[in-house]
């Protein structure tokens, strides 16, 4: 079964860990499922309304900044899993985590890897989401574009990207989508 190969690779290594006073402390899940037509899991993904102040209309892994209340990092992923996107943290099979990333934006964040059962309907929180969609993960294994950009304080800056549909989907999402399809591959 490909949720168990998943978990053994996962728990085959030891996550990189990127802890620093300086950044703020954030986490995403991944939330895998099994998918008719797909030689893979496919994955859970939310369009950010347009409105947002930050990272509106980016396409994102649930996720978002650790609260003081949040136990762990996980317990972090699993919140705004259920706050964004509507997914019970019953419902999630924790299969492992991936090495954290550490943004320019002043965040580390932690991904972790769930497998969601069958029959999950997602319910976006119509304030912070606009969509939510599933896509092959394998698509995320082809060679990626160079998107450019500016940072927070106008800086050029570069990143990888994939046209997903009518959807690009860039940057730190990118980066853990790309790196957990090459490591399933």
């Amino acid at each position: 079964m490909e949720k168990e190969r998943i978990r053994r690779l996962l728990s085959s290594r030891v996550p990189v860990r990127k802890a620093s006073p300086a950044l703020t402390e954030a986490s995403v899940l991944v939330p895998l499922f099994a998918s008719d037509g797909a030689s893979g899991p496919s994955v859970w993904l939310l369009r950010r309304s347009d409105d947002l102040r930050v990272h509106g209309g980016q396409v994102a892994l649930p996720g978002g900044k650790k609260d003081a209340s949040d136990p762990t990092p996980l317990a972090t992923a699993l919140r705004e899993a259920h706050e964004e996107i509507g997914l019970e943290p019953e419902s999630v099979d924790v299969l492992g985590a991936l090495d954290d990333y550490a943004t320019g934006t002043g965040f580390v964040i932690t991904p972790y890897v769930g497998w969601i059962a069958d029959g999950f309907v997602p319910k976006p929180l119509v304030t912070e989401v606009s969509r939510v969609f599933a896509v092959p993960l394998e698509l995320f294994r082809g060679e990626p574009s160079i998107r450019e950009y500016r940072d927070a304080q106008n800086n050029p800056k570069t990143s990888i990207s994939f046209e997903i549909g009518d959807e690009t989907v860039w940057g730190l999402t990118a980066w853990v989508l790309r790196d957990l399809a090459c490591r399933l591959a």
